[in-house]
């Protein structure tokens, strides 16, 4: 069902579904007219597996990350133009489970073993919070 209103410059404006078309928008009177499209989903391995590590890294970031080291995070989202530390983890969690995949070849082992890794601030004068032990350090820092 297609719906029909008067817009601002007295033309009509209409969006909704004419049978199999969707109207996809409408300009100085002028309607934009397509065949609807369903996107595929392949439902590949390699994408299911990439969904799944990154639902490994949204947990791990609600469950440990958030509460111990979110100040850490933080700071490296700073230096890194990421919006906040959850895309800085995130990004680094994703690139370990990567290499830990190509390394072991196993995606669950992968998964297990991804500890994200810091990356070297851009400004290495800038002081680490001190909630981070020295423990924590050794793990985040790749030497």
């Amino acid at each position: 069902m297609a719906i029909i209103l008067e817009g601002v410059d007295h033309s009509p404006v209409m969006w909704g579904k004419i049978g199999k078309h969707v109207v996809q928008g409408t300009k100085l009177g002028k309607m934009f007219i397509k065949i609807k499209v369903t996107p595929t989903n392949p439902r590949t391995q390699i994408q299911q597996e990439q969904r799944s590590a990154l639902a490994e890294g949204v947990l791990r970031w609600k469950n440990f990350e958030k509460l111990l080291n979110k100040s850490y995070w933080d700071l490296i989202a700073v230096n890194h133009r990421f919006r906040d530390g959850y895309r800085a983890f995130l990004s680094s969690f994703l690139v370990t489970y990567r290499m830990k995949l190509t390394e072991l070849g196993n995606h669950t082992l992968a998964q297990i073993y991804s500890i994200p890794l810091h990356i070297l601030p851009l400004n290495r004068f800038v002081k680490l919070p001190s909630i981070i032990s020295s423990a924590n350090k050794n793990i985040f820092y790749d030497k």
